[in-house]
């Protein structure tokens, strides 16, 4: 009934998701597709609007970027109610299309090292995704390059 309620109507950036027991297969043609991650759900559980159940997993793909910050700040900023990050300037390449992108990005770090800028460095993060805009979906500083 719902897919065929879909047929009908035309709105904007809202789809039916596809329900199936091959997770494995629907994650990577998702992912693959650019899209973030899938959601794994007990098939009993029901959906509790802003309540976070142990019966729903998000899974997301996580990318590895080497970058150069070319410039920034080292005092580190809230992230939120629990973290830390800089606000750097980076140059880093596309991971889908190769194309050289520079941003100016909050980055978390990590509240046990302290953080130094180092302009002109390589260096390597991971995050959840590059958004259609180019920011990164909650990138974390990793290390600088050797």
């Amino acid at each position: 009934m719902l897919e065929d309620l879909f047929a009908t109507l035309t709105l904007p950036r809202v789809g039916l998701v596809p329900v199936t027991e091959d997770a494995a297969t629907l994650y990577e043609t998702w992912v693959g597709w650019g899209g973030e991650g899938i959601v794994l759900k007990e098939p009993g559980s029901i959906y509790r609007p802003g309540f976070r159940s142990p019966a729903w997993l998000k899974v997301k793909p996580k990318v590895t970027l080497e970058l150069v910050v070319t410039g920034g700040l080292s005092e580190p900023i809230q992230w939120g109610d629990w973290g830390l990050a800089v606000m750097l300037e980076i140059a880093y390449k596309h991971p889908r299309d190769g194309k050289l992108v520079e941003i100016r990005q909050a980055i978390r770090i990590r509240r046990d090292e302290p953080f130094a800028l180092s302009a002109g460095e390589r260096a390597g993060l991971v995050c959840w995704g590059v958004m259609p805009c180019e920011m990164l979906r909650h990138p974390l500083f990793v290390r600088w390059s050797v």
